[in-house]
């Protein structure tokens, strides 16, 4: 069984590898088509504030909470800012 933690790490994981592909310094070896298609699913992944509001509507403000702490340890951790892809 899924937690909800886990649900909404995944989510936010998922989004975060997303924009990791689209940084050539972060992914070198990452062919041109596959970077195109990364920022082509990106484009219509939810935002993290989507996200993080669906969180909270369905598993409440604790939950919701955790993962916006963890968004950040792990941008700060990749060198990822939110800015940089949407």
């Amino acid at each position: 069984m899924t937690l909800p933690i886990e649900e909404a790490n995944s989510l936010i994981y998922a989004r975060l590898f997303l924009r990791s592909m689209l940084d050539p310094k972060m992914t070198p070896k990452i062919p041109k088509k596959v970077r195109q298609e990364a920022a082509a699913r990106l484009r219509h992944f939810p935002s993290s504030y989507i996200i993080r509001e669906y969180i909270r509507n369905t598993y409440g403000d604790e939950i919701a909470d955790q993962v916006v702490d963890q968004e950040e340890i792990w941008d700060s951790r990749i060198g990822v800012k939110e800015e940089d892809y949407g």
